[in-house]
């Protein structure tokens, strides 16, 4: 018979939370999440939550999870919450509430495979489940780097920099451009071609694309 689990939960400072996830992530392999909490004053505060086994070793690893917090260097104390005991039906439905579809800049959208999400016109829909390898957009770590993707991906840099690239190529030399989206695509061929970089291939993987262009 499937175990049933133990939620185990930390409130932390906003800012130490992803330092104590990492740090619980090693002793619950189950999974972690994070639910920030916001303050008036704007010193946030964050829940984190870890879900183990609920066995006879359990007991042992939340006080290893206690004294591995001890000697982290946090920006105020941590505040254990009592532990829930989840039966196994609740556990697999339980975490999922933590994760739901999160918009990113004005275009990009990250959502959990099981979440319904009305998309706008003009979005970029990310569908990833959650992983210890990869963040679902909620956290600002995450929710930065892909605001910088976001403008990125637009193309309009690149696009303004091909009159760079032709100049600085010798004639048959290639350019490899990676990482833009389905939509940019189209007009960057456009500026390579205005520019004398003829295009040869667009590769695509999902809603990515990568333009090889030759200097004629």
């Amino acid at each position: 018979m499937p175990p049933d689990w133990l939620e185990v939960a930390v409130q932390v400072a906003a800012a130490d939370a992803e330092l104590v996830a990492d740090v619980l992530q090693q002793r619950a392999p189950a999974g972690v999440a994070i639910e920030e909490k916001p303050l008036p004053a704007g010193d946030n505060l964050a829940l984190v939550k870890a879900y183990l086994p609920d066995d006879e070793q359990s007991a042992a690893l939340r006080r290893s999870l206690r004294l591995a917090l001890r000697f982290l260097p946090l920006s105020s104390p941590a505040r254990w919450r009592r532990p829930r005991r989840l039966r196994q039906p609740d556990w697999q439905e339980a975490w999922k509430r933590y994760f739901r579809p999160a918009r990113i800049g004005r275009r990009l959208v990250v959502k959990p495979s099981w979440a319904d999400y009305p998309r706008r016109e003009g979005d970029v829909v990310i569908e990833i489940d959650p992983g210890a390898a990869f963040g679902t957009g909620q956290h600002a770590t995450t929710a930065l780097c892909l605001r910088v993707i976001a403008a990125n991906v637009s193309g309009l840099t690149v696009e303004r920099l091909a009159p760079l690239f032709a100049r600085a190529l010798a004639p048959g030399g290639r350019l490899v451009a990676s990482g833009f989206l389905e939509e940019a695509a189209e007009g960057l061929s456009r500026g390579f071609e205005a520019n004398g970089l003829a295009v040869e291939r667009v590769t695509a993987d999902g809603l990515w694309r990568a333009i090889i262009a030759a200097k004629r």
